[in-house]
């Protein structure tokens, strides 16, 4: 049955042949039941996840060697996956390799490896050591950033200067060191950087903004602490530290409850209509895997719809590539301030609890995770994914006014997602599946923006306004964002998410052309100036296919069959609609696009290639050269009826308000994927109907 399924996905069938030829759900179901468990390691299927024992058996596999010192530390565990042409060839019953990657940093040398162990045989350990770069930030160099600091003679004086005595009522808060050149640092050396607020006694650990003063720390050490004379403070002046409270924790600053609202309850009482086994997840007509990754977060895995009976790719793998998120303030203590938040801090290991009823919906269903924690030790995070379904908009409908009768749908919409909490921005990141066989993913951001202390009070643009027309260039302390409070600026910023999609849209060999619509001019078939037509491009090779959002046009891009077809002809594809989007304001002779070449354009396509699974490459900060989609892209292979990845860049434009404070109400970005083609007709045709049955 395998094989047959590999023959239809790669043959060029009509979609009318996929429909004689069908995986029975009855053959499905008698498969299912009997997958084994893989040579007693737990494991169902090549893709599942490290369980908490693998991730302990790859670490101790590592650190029994010696090689990394005595006291390594792990940034990552995760598993190494099995190559997609193995994946893809794989039949419940056979065995499958299982191996975990490592990236592992010797504090003693300063070196940085990537290690991968085979599970089935721990003693088979290959080493490779990675030069001139530093692992992803870790909770022990966290920790140790910030009792150096605190016990830095200069950190303190400049605390005292401004009038703080008591050391411990400021948070500390440590950076990946940015781009730029730091005095005495050389190309390797382990280095960050903190900025500092006022907490005091409040549970929000970003009080008022501490301005002026930074801190540069070398963390080049041999030893889990980290030497005060290895901090270097610069005290740029002393600026109004605001009196007002920020813990938004405090009922009291939070104000008198407005009255609730009536209860809204979702009743699901006979459970929800998906179902979850290991790390499969079936709903409806869709069929996916999932895997929870240290850097990328969640990451979902041959994604399929099943057309009547037969079931159809879609998606190989889907996984957040990158984000950026740089600030527009040129001062000092701002410049540098141009966080890789995956690359540097890891989503996954980032991830924070969902509490249902408050970041998630009371009748999700939570997943616990196993994570390894910075030592290599196996822990169960609690909570990190949630699924659940939720009522949408409208699917279909139609009023006849001759039969005076209505027939319609209502949308019923399946969500998996999680949150990551990097510093004071929460990443609320989630895929929603729907009945017509598209695809959305979600970002919503919250959480706290970052500040900046400031002398001022009220707002510098509009005093110098006055009630005039024209242009106002801001001229004030506030010229680099807006007032959000006394003496506090939200500093204006951007965040820019970058998405890997490895499509396999009715099997690997795929093809990409980008849509665009213009008008008609005047002519003997247009007498009228009305007439409009939608042009395709098919791309040949990946230089090609480096293309920006242009809505005047309403560009998409396809990634489509060519050797498979509809009934009608039409070519079998998925359609990647752009959402809102924002341009990058970093020059492009700004050193952090140089690493950041995802910025250049909004859509890549490039052949598939298992080592490039990061838009701004594995070591985004520390790396000796970019390398990143732009370095990709630029090999020039084919991707005409190839094995094509597409990378999508979305962003926002944070052009901050006193509504964002103290903190902010969630703002949403992302885009859709949407069948074209891929169907005869509307596949949501039979979708019952909730009040009465399908006639």
């Amino acid at each position: 049955m395998h094989a047959l399924m590999q023959f239809l996905l790669s043959s060029p069938l009509t979609h009318a042949t996929h429909r004689i030829i069908r995986l029975r759900p009855l053959f499905l179901a008698l498969t299912l039941t009997l997958i084994p468990q893989i040579h007693g390691l737990g494991q169902s299927h090549p893709l599942d996840s490290l369980t908490a024992n693998e991730i302990d058996r790859a670490a101790q596999a590592i650190t029994s060697l010696g090689k990394a010192g005595r006291d390594p530390l792990f940034p990552i565990i995760a598993l190494n996956e099995p190559p997609k042409a193995e994946v893809l060839n794989w039949k419940a019953g056979m065995p499958v390799r299982r191996e975990a990657l490592a990236m592992v940093l010797d504090r003693e040398r300063n070196s940085t490896f990537e290690v991968m162990v085979d599970l089935h045989n721990p003693t088979n350990v290959n080493w490779k050591q990675i030069e001139g770069v530093q692992s992803m930030f870790t909770t022990v160099d966290d920790a140790a950033v910030i009792k150096a600091v605190r016990e830095n003679p200069d950190w303190q004086a400049a605390m005292t200067r401004r009038g703080i005595t008591h050391f411990d009522d400021v948070a500390i808060s440590t950076w990946a060191p940015g781009h730029f050149a730091i005095a005495g640092r050389s190309q390797g050396d382990r280095f960050f950087r903190a900025i500092f607020n006022l907490k005091g006694s409040q549970t929000n650990y970003f009080g008022p903004p501490i301005e002026g003063v930074e801190a540069v720390i070398d963390a080049t050490s041999p030893k889990s602490d980290i030497a005060p004379q290895a901090v270097h403070v610069t005290d740029h002046g002393i600026r109004t530290i605001a009196k007002e409270s920020t813990d938004f924790f405090n009922p009291i600053l939070r104000g008198t409850n407005r009255p609730a609202l009536k209860p809204l309850l979702v009743s699901q009482p006979d459970g929800p209509s998906f179902t979850l086994q290991g790390n499969e997840v079936r709903w409806d007509r869709w069929r996916f895997r999932y895997g929870f990754h240290p850097r990328e977060g969640l990451v979902l895995y041959q994604v399929t719809y099943n057309d009547e009976d037969c079931e159809r790719s879609v998606l190989y793998r889907a996984s957040i590539s990158e984000m950026l998120v740089p600030y527009g303030d040129g001062a000092p203590a701002w410049f540098w301030r141009n966080a890789f938040d995956e690359g540097e801090y890891g989503l996954g290991k980032s991830s924070s609890p969902l509490e249902l009823g408050q970041n998630t919906p009371a009748h999700a269903t939570l997943v616990d995770v196993p994570m390894a924690n910075d030592t290599g030790t196996s822990e169960t995070w609690p909570r990190r994914i949630d699924i659940y379904e939720r009522e949408g908009d409208t699917l279909w409908t139609h009023f006849d006014t001759y039969a005076q009768v209505t027939e319609g749908r209502r949308s019923r919409e399946l969500v998996m997602g999680f949150i990551a909490t990097i510093g004071n921005y929460d990443y609320a990141f989630h895929w929603i599946f729907r009945q017509d066989g598209s695809i959305e993913f979600v970002t919503e951001l919250t959480g706290i923006i970052l500040t900046k202390g400031v002398d001022a009070t009220r707002c510098q643009v509009c005093l110098q306004n006055q009630g005039r027309s024209g242009t106002i260039v801001p001229t004030g302390v506030d010229r680099p964002g807006t007032l959000v409070a006394p003496n506090t600026v939200g500093v204006n910023h951007q965040h820019f998410i970058n998405m890997r999609l490895d499509f396999d849209v009715d099997g690997a060999s795929n093809s990409v052309k980008e849509i665009n619509t213009r008008a008609l001019p005047r002519s003997r078939e247009n007498p009228h100036n009305n007439a409009f037509i939608a042009t395709q491009t098919v791309f040949g090779r990946e230089n090609e296919a480096m293309r920006d959002v242009n809505p005047a046009s309403h560009r998409a891009w396809a990634i489509f069959n060519p050797s498979v077809s509809s009934q009608l002809g039409h070519n079998s594809a998925y359609v990647l609609e752009p959402g809102a989007n924002a341009q990058p304001f970093l020059s492009r002779n700004s050193e952090v696009r140089r690493f950041a070449g995802f910025l250049d354009h909004a859509f890549f396509a490039t052949r598939y290639n298992a080592s490039e699974l990061y838009a701004a490459g594995p070591y985004p900060t520390h790396a000796p050269k970019p390398e990143n989609i732009a370095t990709y892209a630029r090999n020039k292979q084919s991707i005409l009826n190839q094995d094509v990845v597409a990378w999508y860049t979305f962003g926002i434009t944070h052009v901050t308000r006193p509504e964002d404070y103290p903190v902010m109400p969630a703002a949403r970005a992302g885009f859709k994927i949407v069948p074209k083609g891929f169907f005869n007709h509307n596949p949501a045709l039979n979708v019952p109907s909730a009040s009465k049955p399908l006639r």
